[in-house]
C-alpha cells in the first residue's frame, strides 16, 4: 500500500522492480493472501521474509499462529524464526519450552545463535541463571 499509494517515487511509475524477491516467493504470498492457500513448513521462511519486508503485519501474525499451533518445525527453528522476525507470542512459547540449562546450552551450540538479538540472549542468560543446575 505504501509503495503504490504513499509518497514514494515508485508510486508514480508504471513498473516497479522488487530487488531480492523471487517470482516463486511472490506467488506463495499472493496465493496465501488472495486464495487462502495454507501455510507449509517448507515455505514459511519465505512467507515471513516477504511479509516482514512489505510490512504485512496480519500475514506475520497468521504465520506466527501457524508456526505455534500446526508447524512440525523443531524448537530451535521456531526460536530463530521468532527472534529474526520479531514474533513475540512464538518467542514466549519457545522460551517456556527452553526450561532446562541443557536445552539452552544445546540452542547456543547452533551456528544461528550468533545472530540472535542481544535482548533475547540477555533473556536466555537470565532464565538460565534462575534454573536449577
Amino acid at each position: 500500500e505504501a509503495l503504490f499509494f504513499g509518497e514514494f517515487r515508485e508510486s508514480n511509475q508504471s513498473e516497479v522492480t522488487l530487488e531480492d524477491v523471487t517470482v516463486e516467493g511472490m506467488r506463495i504470498i499472493l496465493n496465501i493472501v488472495y486464495y487462502n492457500q495454507l501455510f507449509h513448513d517448507k515455505t514459511i521462511k519465505i512467507v515471513l521474509k516477504l511479509a516482514d519486508r512489505f510490512g504485512m503485519q496480519n500475514l506475520l501474525a497468521e504465520a506466527e499462529n501457524y508456526i505455534q499451533r500446526y508447524s512440525g518445525l523443531g524448537l530451535h527453528q521456531k526460536f530463530f524464526l521468532a527472534d529474526r522476525f520479531h514474533l513475540p507470542l512464538l518467542l514466549d512459547d519457545c522460551m517456556t519450552k527452553l526450561n532446562t540449562r541443557k536445552k539452552i546450552r544445546e540452542l547456543k551450540k547452533e551456528d544461528k545463535f550468533a545472530d540472535v538479538s542481544a535482548s533475547v540472549k540477555e533473556e536466555l542468560l537470565d532464565k538460565s541463571l534462575k534454573l536449577k543446575p
